[in-house]
């Protein structure tokens, strides 16, 4: 009985030496991140995944660390690992989408993954901000103007999502949908619901310069630059003054 209890006690034992062991390689690469030490972060995360690899945290840092380096192929490999854990967890696609994005060779893939990332948890106003980015890239502007209806269907007090609808409708590279008056209305919209949002005054602005209206751009990136946005500084200097 006794030897029963005490081989119990090693077991227990050893699993707590475990666990905190790979903790405090985990706990020593996020010191490294804020360091922006980003090769010793990883070299951390490594030893810590040999100890624990059913960890999926330790491959989102890993492989975000990664990417810091430009080794977007490595990051892709963490995050595949990550939804191989997780098949359902949507912040493993949003990252694997932004690795095939940063790679270029595999955009269907890209966009699969934001989607799968929306479906998963659709309220996440996120997703739709880095789909955004994906259709600039693509010039989706269609798809983005859609995605960014539901989004605002689902809130419609995102200021957000109006801003960066209104952006999208007024991008001269979107000919098909371009929609001047509509793109400005959303960006009234935006600043209506959050008037201390620097960047839909600087967008704004810069729609407004576009289209002549020099007064109002100085205006708009006048308020941008109050609320923080140093660029509108640059903007007023060479168009204002």
């Amino acid at each position: 009985m006794k030897k029963v209890i005490l081989l119990a006690v090693l077991i227990c034992l050893a699993i707590g030496s475990y666990g905190q062991t790979s903790k405090q390689f985990e706990n020593m690469g996020l010191v490294q991140e804020k360091r922006k030490n980003y090769a010793g972060a990883i070299l951390d995360f490594t030893k810590a995944i040999k100890i624990n690899p059913r960890n999926i945290y330790l491959y989102g840092y890993r492989g975000l660390d990664k990417e810091k380096l430009q080794d977007y192929r490595g990051a892709l490999a963490d995050y595949n690992k990550m939804i191989g854990l997780d098949p359902k967890w949507d912040i493993a696609y949003s990252f694997r989408a932004g690795a095939k994005l940063a790679l270029g060779d595999d955009l269907n893939g890209a966009m699969s993954d934001y989607k799968m990332a929306i479906e998963l948890k659709p309220n996440s106003y996120n997703y739709y901000s880095e789909g955004l980015a994906f259709a600039d890239y693509l010039f989706l502007y269609d798809l983005a103007v859609k995605d960014f209806n539901i989004a605002i269907e689902m809130n419609p007090k995102n200021a957000d999502a109006f801003r960066d609808r209104g952006r999208i409708k007024c991008d001269i590279k979107n000919s098909l949908n371009y929609d001047f008056a509509g793109g400005m209305e959303d960006l009234n919209k935006a600043i209506e619901l959050d008037p201390n949002n620097a960047g839909s005054f600087y967008i704004r602005g810069s729609v407004k310069h576009r289209m002549g209206d020099k007064e109002g751009a100085c205006l708009d990136w006048s308020k941008a630059g109050e609320l923080g946005e140093a660029e509108a500084y640059d903007m007023i200097k060479e168009y204002c003054n």
